[in-house]
């Protein structure tokens, strides 16, 4: 009987254990992730066919969904999915991807409590949020007779002593796959001018490639600890599409394939990178691994070249990909649509002053600009939610500037803030230049779900939303 891991694409897998299947986070519908990514390259099972395999495996096939950020939670997809259809998911503090779960028809879902275990068939599952990392993502350790995989998602942070020692406990010797993001997915350098001004795209290109390495590093380093034998690198199997449009494919945007990780600076150890990438089938039983016929032939990076070009030639503008979106909402002239800026950002200072204070110390010291092209600016003291006024008499931290439709479509929740940094709808300035604003960026992106999912004003929300929520 088979005992294989299928990679289909990004993060997603497909673990296939004699006669049950477990379907990881997936993604085949190509909809963009942040209102940017596609994945590259795509599912080599569509949405449709990997939908209809799920579905007539019936109580034999489970799904996986490690967090609510759309690379991993393909609504598109699961909504095609059977309603009875078990689904995994960890046990987090906010419910809204839960609720997000159900209302994509999915009514069999199991969340699973940080370092306790729920069995599925041959799957026995557990999890572990790194609290310090994120509130809203978290490891996944998969573990059968033979084999465990830790699945770590975009968690390429140091694992805490515990997690450590409790993958290494669970193992007990048995063989472990640990997977890891070996990608970047914020804004810096690429939407940081201020940081390459006169230093040209080879110098981004550099930057790019030192903060890959040290996130890499880090999760070589998490695989290491824990006794792994086998590294698989995912997670960064993607193309932005402002980028593209941004850069006219002068940034190439590191593609991160076993050859190209294997050019890297990395500290290894032990720990073997396995040449595993989307396409292909890992027989567990010897590590044995089956690629399909259009990576014998050309490689993943060729093939995966030959998409960016493919994408690059049908690009469209982005008021084109947009349009349906724009189109629905009302007319709102400058003035307003700043009226609607400011409502956004006093939810975000409330939003601080119930923080503890491990957040709120760092970010109540700083001062937030937005700078709207062509309508105007707004700039926020957040020791005390005042607005201020032109010329400014303190030193603004952080500027955030954005075209007025990207604003528009933000406080009107089809964008998340999430799209502006991860997603490349904005350009970024820091002041100090050395002082990285963690905490205000994290907590942004926290309230920008928290608006997106309770806050956005009536007059934008669509009519059969306003209907289903009555």
């Amino acid at each position: 009987m088979s005992r294989d891991i299928h990679f289909l694409n990004h993060t997603s897998f497909v673990l296939e254990y004699d006669s049950y299947f477990l379907l990881l986070d997936p993604w085949p519908s190509e909809s963009l992730a942040f209102e940017s990514w596609k994945p590259n390259p795509p599912c080599f099972l569509n949405e449709n066919l990997l939908s209809a395999f799920i579905n007539a495996s019936k109580s034999k096939a489970g799904i996986v969904i490690s967090h609510g950020h759309d690379d991993h939670c393909d609504d598109s997809f699961l909504k095609k999915i059977s309603p009875s259809t078990n689904v995994f998911y960890p046990s987090y503090k906010s419910k809204g991807s839960l609720r997000r779960l159900h209302g994509n028809g999915l009514n069999k879902v199991t969340e699973i409590n940080s370092l306790d275990f729920v069995n599925f068939g041959p799957f026995s599952m557990s999890t572990f949020i790194i609290k310090e990392h994120s509130h809203d993502d978290a490891v996944f350790i998969i573990k059968t007779d033979q084999y465990v995989l830790v699945h770590a998602n975009d968690n390429s942070v140091p694992f805490p002593q515990v997690l450590i020692d409790f993958i290494i406990l669970e193992a007990a010797e048995k063989k472990i796959y640990f997977a890891s993001q070996t990608g970047i997915a914020n804004g810096y350098p690429y939407c940081y001018p201020q940081f390459m001004e006169d230093k040209g795209i080879n110098a981004m290109e550099d930057v790019v490639i030192g903060k890959t390495t040290r996130t890499i590093q880090v999760a070589i380093d998490n695989a290491i600890a824990v006794d792994a034998k086998n590294f698989i690198t995912y997670a960064a199997y993607t193309i932005s599409i402002p980028l593209l449009e941004k850069f006219k494919g002068s940034v190439q945007q590191f593609f991160p394939s076993p050859a190209n990780i294997d050019c890297l600076d990395l500290k290894w150890g032990d720990l073997k990178l396995l040449d595993f990438v989307p396409g292909d089938s890992l027989q567990t039983a010897d590590d044995e691994i089956r690629r399909p016929f259009w990576m014998k032939a050309h490689g993943i990076e060729k093939i995966a070249a030959e998409l960016k070009v493919n994408i690059e030639q049908t690009l469209v503008p982005f008021n084109g990909r947009f349009k349906d979106e724009l189109a629905r909402l009302p007319v709102v002239n400058s003035e307003e649509l700043l009226i609607y800026l400011k409502n956004y950002l006093d939810g975000f200072y409330k939003h601080v002053s119930k923080l503890e204070n491990f957040w709120k110390d760092e970010i109540v010291n700083k001062t937030l600009l937005f700078r709207v092209k062509d309508v105007g600016q707004v700039c926020i003291d957040l020791r005390n939610g005042v607005y201020l006024s032109e010329p400014y008499d303190i030193k603004i931290n952080k500027k955030i500037e954005i075209e007025r439709e990207v604003l528009l479509l933000m406080v009107a929740g089809v964008f998340n803030f999430e799209s502006l940094y991860i997603g490349h709808h904005a350009i970024f300035e820091r002041y100090p230049m050395e002082k990285y604003n963690h905490e205000l960026m994290m907590q942004l992106q926290v309230y920008g779900y928290i608006y997106q999912k309770r806050m956005v004003p009536e007059e934008f929300v669509p009519l059969k939303q306003k209907s289903q929520s009555c």
